[in-house]
């Protein structure tokens, strides 16, 4: 299954999960699906920025003010790393209660 993103996505951790964060990669077990999960360290970063208030965009905007040139290639690997963790149940998104 494919989730996509876009810029105005607003991801956060999914709940539940257990972590460690060692060098600056993270260890993560899903506990649903009884997996860990090892991130390097531009993933563990990602992850740890996904807060349920922030937009994908900004989060990539900021990344690339910290980080320097490459938007577009920051903003690809942001994408595609989010879609990733939502698949494997790392994020999860807010669904609104009308």
């Amino acid at each position: 299954m494919t989730f996509p993103v876009d810029r105005a996505t607003v991801p956060r951790q999914a709940r539940g999960l257990a972590f460690v964060v060692l060098d600056n990669e993270a260890v993560i077990y899903e506990p649903t699906q009884d997996k860990l999960f090892l991130l390097d360290a531009r993933a563990t970063l990602v992850w740890q920025l996904l807060d349920g208030s922030t937009t994908l965009g900004t989060t990539s905007d900021e990344l690339a003010e910290e980080f320097g040139p490459g938007v577009e290639t920051l903003w690809t690997d942001v994408k595609e790393l989010t879609s990733t963790m939502l698949q494997d149940r790392l994020a999860e998104i807010e669904t609104k209660k009308s």
